[in-house]
């Protein structure tokens, strides 16, 4: 073999190693960028199926109690899995929330809150994910609530820090990781809610 096609062939060789070079970082970031967008879909999935679960359980218990209430909130943090943050996991700020409130008539255009309960045991401690609702809440499509009727709404609120999220914030502009919100609505089976629970 002469010495010009071993400097050829060297040549091409270097040429694929610069290409790779050059590609790699872009291929990482867009297997990471998969990664990332998966890992949000599914805690999106996870928190409407925890909102839906904690309205079925609450929309069965007849009365409901202060005691019931606290109960089930308890428990609903199994249902998202470690994926849905709704408690204080980084000590500086709350990572996420569940509100539970009820809801009426106040007139034919508008609805009143009745109460509102979170899952801090504590109550509303600084740094807390505050419900969306306010004293005059604003159900989906605009719905008053009928005449005589109440329902529960629960929301649930999580702040979902990315494992790219250094990545992803430069790539996106970001500075603060998004907040993930559903919210569940349903007509208590047979138990008229209080303007306070018992």
């Amino acid at each position: 073999m002469s010495r010009i096609s071993l400097l050829r062939r060297l040549g091409r060789r270097g040429l694929a190693a610069t290409e790779f070079a050059l590609v790699m970082p872009m291929l990482l970031l867009l297997v990471l960028a998969m990664a990332d967008l998966i890992l949000h879909m599914r805690t999106v999935y996870r928190v409407e199926r925890m909102a839906a679960e904690i309205l079925n359980a609450l929309a069965q218990v007849d009365p409901l109690t202060q005691a019931q209430l606290t109960a089930i909130l308890s428990a609903a943090p199994s249902i998202g899995g470690s994926s849905v943050a709704t408690q204080d996991n980084t000590g500086a700020t709350n990572d996420g929330a569940i509100h539970v409130t009820a809801i009426q008539r106040s007139s034919a255009t508008a609805n009143t809150r009745l109460w509102t309960r979170n899952n801090y045991a504590s109550g509303s401690p600084s740094g807390l994910v505050v419900s969306r609702l306010s004293t005059t809440p604003v159900l989906p499509a605009n719905v008053i609530v009928p005449a005589g009727a109440q329902v529960l709404a629960v929301e649930v609120l999580s702040q979902r820090t990315r494992w790219t999220s250094g990545i992803t914030r430069v790539l996106t502009g970001g500075s603060t990781s998004p907040a993930i919100y559903a919210l569940a609505v349903a007509q208590p089976r047979t138990a008229t809610l209080t303007g306070t629970l018992p």
